[in-house]
């Protein structure tokens, strides 16, 4: 069974309990009106409960300077949350769910349960290719890129400005059974960043193996890439085993863009004022 596509009761009952905590929170009223919409507490709106949990955070966090939905002036679109304040922060949310690569890859046997993956080769088609653990670190990637451009332009987070910070919060909890650390550096940053024995490596256009793309990573040649190292200034990782007040700051890990911060000393004197990050893991710099 993929717990990660199944809405436990754990889950269900603390958030049950955040809903109601953020009717009576002004800028959080068109979020839970919008959950209420789509059948409220729901595996289906997993993605949503997760959004909320995030505003209970930003509450409990005491940041009263809220703005959800919020239009940055990017064309048309609207990034989740704008926390006003010095610094502002713009945040984004996106929720990783079971890809069909890994609904394809599963299989069923009387009582039994499973999912086979394996690593890419010249000889498998591409729809095979992405049946495995590197195909799966890849959608992630695609799927932070989607919150940054939309195929043709650049939407949600402008071109940075003084004191003005941009954040993409990200659910891991449908990838791979939310990875670990050795995961997302290699989705942040490329398979260059982690020892040997962890490193993903994908298929050229030649079926040349090279090491994974991470959203930052120079070579990168996704159209959203660019952009992320235009735009964004830190990934958060999060993939919640305890679903209780400060859960999503446990579960997670913050990454860093290497081209908009000098060094580790500048990224960390901006994102360990972060709202929603306590730092209890490493944080990883430039």
């Amino acid at each position: 069974m993929d717990w990660s596509e199944i809405l436990t009761q754990s889950e269900a009952e603390f958030t049950q309990e955040v809903l109601a905590y953020l009717e009576s929170v002004p800028w959080a009223g068109a979020l839970v009106q919008e959950i209420g919409r789509r059948g409220g507490l729901s595996y289906k709106n997993k993605p949503l409960l997760f959004e909320a949990r995030v505003a209970y955070a930003l509450a409990q966090a005491a940041i009263t300077a809220v703005e959800y939905e919020y239009c940055a002036e990017v064309g048309a679109s609207r990034v989740d949350f704008r926390l006003g304040g010095q610094p502002e922060w713009l945040v984004e949310v996106v929720s990783i769910g079971r890809s069909d690569a890994v609904n394809e890859a599963t299989f069923h046997s009387g009582p039994y349960f499973g999912t086979t993956l394996s690593s890419p080769n010249a000889s498998q088609s591409m729809e095979e290719r992405r049946r495995s653990e590197e195909g799966e670190a890849l959608l992630v990637v695609q799927k932070i890129g989607e919150k940054l451009h939309d195929g043709t332009a650049p939407i949600k987070f402008p071109v940075p400005s003084s004191g003005k910070y941009h954040v993409v919060v990200v659910d891991m909890r449908g990838h791979l059974g939310g990875g670990d650390i050795m995961d997302w550096r290699q989705i942040a940053y490329g398979a260059e960043s982690v020892p040997l024995e962890y490193r993903k490596h994908w298929l050229d256009k030649n079926n040349q193996q090279i090491p994974l793309r991470g959203v930052w990573h120079p070579d990168n040649l996704m159209r959203s890439a660019a952009t992320a190292r235009e735009r964004l200034h830190a990934i958060m990782f999060v993939a919640e085993e305890h679903y209780v007040n400060g859960g999503l700051s446990q579960g997670a890990w913050i990454a860093c863009n290497p081209h908009l911060f000098a060094d580790e000393a500048a990224a960390r004197g901006v994102l360990n004022s972060f709202p929603l990050w306590r730092p209890t893991k490493e944080f990883e710099g430039t």
